[in-house]
């Protein structure tokens, strides 16, 4: 199959990470990919836990009102672009990431007479709302509901999301959920028994956490359960990532007492993220967007890490209490410090969490290999209902 591939991120974060990975794994399924992008490229690797791109990007550059014109434009460049270049490729399919203001795949896929594959991360005209970056909101989440619909299958990377976009007015039969997965030949290596000193925690009892730090992933409620825990003296916070919450969790750790138990590594490189997992004894997954698929999530169970989670929908979807995940309330603090505490002081339990962790990603297909046949599955389908109603006529 011939899969002309959109997007539009820009980002070196788990954006990059999920276009990557499952571009190639398509490619390794052996279909033919040509990715059309503003980055003009499609080889990946990079650094995970650096700063974001995409929407973040433009915002930065183009004020919110010209938003809209800015996306036009955009549009007007790229819809001929895909039209261009699926022609030349002889496109079976087009497959595109959704963005807001963007209806380059809808006009793209009906010029060229093929099927359109819309992957969904997020309800964005709802977040854009609730930042209150748009003018007319009621509109635009008008149109991307109509923009959503238009598509012949669209991918939702949770159930949550699904139900988000089905309540809005999408055609529930064309909606199917994909989540996130891991590359199964690097996170299922075997594992490092240096990383804790090859990342300078060697000894130590570590709660790990990677990715972009934001303050609403609470990362401060750790550095306060460690300062008044003396049962974790011998317990470190290790970070992999940059973003705007390390500044302030650095001076938290400092006014309680325990900078020296904070260990900030930076942004890892994609292909040192298994290695640094290793040096975790605890994964941390503090918080998430109550739709989205968290990355890190998959790729601490396919290392063989025990992981704390809060208890919301769509982290249920993928682990169950006590089983594959040690899972709290969520927004509640004194939970938080209870479940960490066990965790923490129970070995035994916490091996059973890390043993059930890579089992579990076999058991559910989780992996972007899985993820490109689901994909293909749906895409040939599409290709063989359209086929068989040409045949009819």
């Amino acid at each position: 199959m011939k899969i002309l591939y959109h997007h539009r991120t820009a980002s070196r974060d788990g954006q990059e990470v999920h276009i990557t990975e499952l571009v190639g794994a398509l490619r390794g399924l052996g279909h033919e990919v040509r990715v059309v992008s503003p980055s003009g490229g499609d080889d990946g690797g990079g650094a995970m836990g650096g700063n974001r791109g995409g929407l973040a990007r433009l915002r930065a550059l183009v004020p919110d009102a010209l938003m809209p014109l800015a996306a036009r434009a955009y549009e007007f460049v790229f819809t001929r672009r895909l039209v261009r270049e699926g022609r030349a490729f002889c496109a079976d399919v087009l497959y595109e990431r959704h963005a807001l203001f963007n209806h380059c795949g809808v006009r793209a896929a009906a010029k060229l007479g093929v099927p359109l594959l819309l992957e969904v991360n997020s309800p964005l005209a709802r977040e854009e709302q609730a930042l209150r970056h748009l003018e007319d909101a009621d509109a635009v989440r008008r149109d991307e509901v109509a923009t959503i619909a238009r598509a012949d299958a669209v991918f939702a990377v949770t159930g949550v999301l699904k139900r988000i976009l089905v309540e809005d007015g999408v055609p529930q039969e064309r909606v199917h959920v994909v989540q996130n997965g891991v590359d199964p030949v690097r996170f299922f290596a075997p594992r490092d028994p240096d990383a804790k000193r090859a990342f300078g925690v060697a000894g130590k009892l570590v709660l790990g956490f990677i990715g972009f730090p934001r303050p609403w992933h609470g990362l401060d409620r750790v550095v306060r359960v460690l300062a008044r825990s003396p049962e974790l003296a011998n317990a470190v916070l290790l970070v992999g990532g940059e973003g705007p919450a390390i500044a302030p969790l650095l001076e938290l750790a400092r006014e309680l007492g325990v900078a020296d138990r904070v260990v900030v590594h930076g942004v890892v490189d994609r292909n040192d993220v298994p290695r640094f997992l290793d040096a975790f004894d605890v994964a941390l997954q503090p918080k998430a967007t109550p739709y989205a698929s968290p990355l890190k999530l998959f790729e601490y169970l396919a290392r063989g890490c025990a992981v704390i989670a809060p208890a919301q929908a769509n982290i249920t979807e993928v682990v169950a209490d006590g089983d594959s995940a040690a899972l709290f309330t969520e927004d509640d603090d004194v939970d938080f410090a209870r479940v960490l505490l066990r965790v923490c002081s129970d070995a035994a339990w916490r091996a059973r969490l890390a043993a059930r962790g890579p089992a579990l990603i076999v058991e559910r297909g989780l992996t972007w290999p899985g993820n490109a046949a689901k994909v293909a599955a749906v895409a040939r389908a599409l290709l063989d209902r359209r086929a068989a109603r040409g045949a009819g006529r």
